[in-house]
């Protein structure tokens, strides 16, 4: 029969903890990383969007659809804005 010594059931404690606090921290982790890449993904859907908004005017559009381009710019502008803020919130 092995022997333990005193503290061993304490050092399996402290283990244990280490390694849900290990795997708690990745998820954190890869959320923080979901969060960055959502973003991204806004971002560059906003630079497409705005691009084609420049190239329909350049070619002339009703007042109506340049407001609808606006609009929907602001829409996208306003989902940044909050997953900017769930970016730090997971920070």
């Amino acid at each position: 029969m092995a022997q333990t010594f005193p503290l061993q059931t304490l050092l399996e404690l402290m283990q244990n903890r280490t390694d849900e606090a290990s795997r708690k921290l990745g998820q954190l982790i890869t959320a923080e990383q979901s969060q960055r890449s959502r973003l991204q993904m806004l971002e560059q859907y906003r630079d497409e969007y705005a691009q084609r908004m420049r190239e329909a005017t350049a070619e002339g559009i009703t007042r109506l659809i340049l407001r609808n381009y606006q609009d929907f710019l602001a829409r996208i502008d306003e989902a940044i804005e909050q997953q900017r803020q769930a970016v730090q919130n997971s920070e």
